[in-house]
């Protein structure tokens, strides 16, 4: 791993394999080891691949403002550009997918393919809406029941991302993946740098504010991308919604539903994950 001094903003990024140029995006909340151990290094045998943290997340810089997918486009293009990429597969999944479908967007030439993993895109199904609102009442008391704590001010359309992403790294601890909290702990521990990292983006930051901004990823700016698109989803996700919408408007769009799954199911499911990923990669024309 190495800190990537870039034009705008110093991002800790990790480099594996070698090939065409593929980036993995993660989500909010987490980092580059949501790829690392096991979906990175599959996907390293055939591609040159780049996995980083998001600005405010893991080991990269956490600036005041500049957390809309237009500002973390701009943070990618200057990844790529400072690793000399002209051009990459772009893998991203929640609210890494919709980063890279909004690079896609303003740089059509440098996205050889794009796969949204799990994605909400706040044009198509905007943040905390009423669907929500009624879907989590009660939730936080619900949560904090069974012990998982979430920091104050968290906002309700966040509460499924910690709840849903205990649960998943509590089933599916083992070889290789990064120890989640066990039965009995608080997933919320203000002791955790995670913790402190997460608290300071919502408490001292723009960030609440910036992530519900489309930043001109409107559904005519969506529906302009044409480049290659896999929509990969969880067939119980509360972001279908979403992924009919990206079948829709994307010209040139596949999707695969993953029966039974949630919203983090690349942590349950790698495998089918990586070999998903691989399959439409081999039907996406050379550049």
């Amino acid at each position: 791993m190495a800190r990537v001094r870039t034009r705008t903003i110093g991002l800790h990024a990790t480099r594996l394999g070698d090939g065409p140029p593929l980036v993995l995006t993660h989500g909010l909340g987490s980092n580059q080891a949501f790829w690392y151990f096991r979906i990175a290094p599959r996907l390293a045998t055939q591609y040159r691949v780049t996995l980083y943290d998001l600005r405010g997340h893991g080991a990269s810089e956490g600036p005041d403002e500049g957390y809309t997918t237009r500002d973390l486009a701009g943070d990618l293009e200057a990844l790529l550009d400072a690793q000399g990429i002209e051009s990459a597969h772009l893998v991203g999944h929640s609210f890494g997918g919709a980063v890279s479908l909004h690079f896609a967007a303003l740089h059509p030439e440098r996205a050889r393919s794009l796969t949204l993993i799990d994605s909400r895109l706040h044009a198509l199904q905007p943040f905390d809406s009423p669907e929500d609102r009624a879907f989590w009442d009660g939730q936080r008391e619900r949560t904090a029941a069974r012990g998982h704590l979430m920091p104050p001010g968290t906002p309700r359309w966040l509460m499924p991302m910690f709840e849903e992403l205990a649960a998943s790294t509590r089933a599916n601890q083992g070889p290789g993946l990064v120890p989640g909290p066990q039965a009995g702990e608080e997933l919320w521990d203000p002791k955790r740098r995670s913790s402190k990292r997460w608290r300071r983006l919502i408490e001292e930051t723009t960030f609440l504010q910036d992530v519900r901004d489309e930043a001109g990823l409107t559904a005519a700016a969506i529906a302009a991308v044409a480049v290659p698109t896999l929509l990969v989803y969880g067939e119980q996700s509360l972001l279908s919604k979403t992924c009919r919408e990206l079948a829709r408007l994307l010209p040139h769009a596949e999707t695969r539903m993953l029966e039974g799954a949630g919203h983090f199911f690349p942590l349950a499911r790698p495998d089918w994950v990586v070999e998903t990923i691989m399959s439409f990669l081999s039907r996406v024309p050379e550049t």
